[in-house]
């Protein structure tokens, strides 16, 4: 179970009564990271399918392990990217500095990935990258015979929209996550800029991730060295 839904969220499943009439909501204030990966569509029309399958799983690996070393869960995979989201299973008072680091971890996992895969003469992928944060409703949607335990709220597709609007490689977040616990502490920024948003009317202020200050530098450095593609193309976590 906890292989297809990740252990906080088949935690809570199976915690409730799943016949009750009545589905359980939470509100809680939660960070959200979508990452897509570039190109993606031009690559399958010249590939394989089981060399897609391949590669996404490559990518895939990377999300999850990032996604577990701040404290975030893969909410889905969708296509060839994720929504992870940050403080919303677990109490996590950092968790826009969270998902804002793991971006910035995934970030620098897809460039060694790339850095791996040419050696081997295979095609790589950028990644593009969004942040923002907000209130979220948390709980099981969907239908009688089918549901999913997800969020749902503005922040949501913000930070679906920021993914869209970043440039190849780049980590875009919402204005309100410079000024969340810890987060200017451990980057730096380029902006503000002001991005024009489908579905929105005034455009929504964002930030640009330009580097890492020491402390995050060393976190991510850690967490690097803590995992290694090998040539069977696994990726191994290293115990710390």
């Amino acid at each position: 179970f906890y292989k297809f839904v990740s252990q906080p969220v088949a935690d809570n499943l199976l915690s409730e009564d799943l016949k009750q009439s009545e589905a359980i909501y939470n509100y809680s204030r939660s960070t959200v990271l979508f990452i897509d990966l570039v190109g993606f569509t031009t690559l399958c029309e010249r590939s394989a399918p089981r060399d897609v399958a391949l590669l996404l799983n490559d990518y895939y690996q990377i999300i999850y392990y990032a996604s577990h070393k701040f404290g975030g869960h893969v909410d889905k995979f969708i296509g060839d990217g994720a929504m992870i989201v940050f403080g919303v299973l677990n109490e996590d008072a950092s968790h826009t500095q969270h998902g804002v680091l793991c971006a910035a971890l995934m970030r620098k996992l897809v460039e060694d990935l790339n850095a791996e895969r040419k050696l081997r003469n295979l095609d790589v992928l950028g990644v593009r990258l969004g942040v923002h944060t907000g209130e979220v409703l948390a709980g099981s949607l969907g239908a009688d015979e089918r549901a999913q335990y997800t969020v749902v709220g503005d922040v949501v597709n913000m930070a679906s929209r920021l993914c869209d609007a970043s440039d190849p490689n780049e980590i875009l977040v919402g204005g309100v996550c410079i000024d969340e616990p810890g987060v200017e502490g451990m980057l730096d920024f380029k902006g503000p800029r002001y991005v024009n948003l489908k579905g929105r009317s005034d455009p929504l202020t964002v930030f640009s991730v330009s580097d890492l200050k020491a402390p995050a530098a060393a976190l991510i450095k850690h967490y690097v060295q803590g995992w290694k593609y090998d040539a069977s193309g696994d990726l191994v976590e290293d115990n710390w």
